[in-house]
């Protein structure tokens, strides 16, 4: 039987464990989004959901859920 870290590592961060431990891929986890028709919002305010983003906010809600310092870096407008 593979350890689950070693599972972790092949899955790499295009999966996440949920609470139950099924595996699920993030694709999963993207929200439709749907442009408000009854105003136009600020071009700053809008926030498309992708992997990239879900899987951040993800991460980032459960490190606070611990009371953990966090910090996220990253290069501005790559989405990386």
């Amino acid at each position: 039987m593979r350890k689950a870290v070693d599972l972790m590592r092949e899955l790499n961060a295009d999966s996440f464990m949920m609470l139950l431990g099924n595996w699920e891929h993030w694709l999963n986890r993207v929200q439709e989004y749907i442009y408000p028709s009854d105003y136009k919002p600020e071009y700053s305010s809008i926030l498309v959901p992708n992997v990239d983003n879900v899987r951040t906010s993800f991460l980032m809600e459960t490190i606070a859920k611990q009371n953990k310092v966090r910090a996220l870096f990253a290069v501005s407008g790559l989405g990386n």
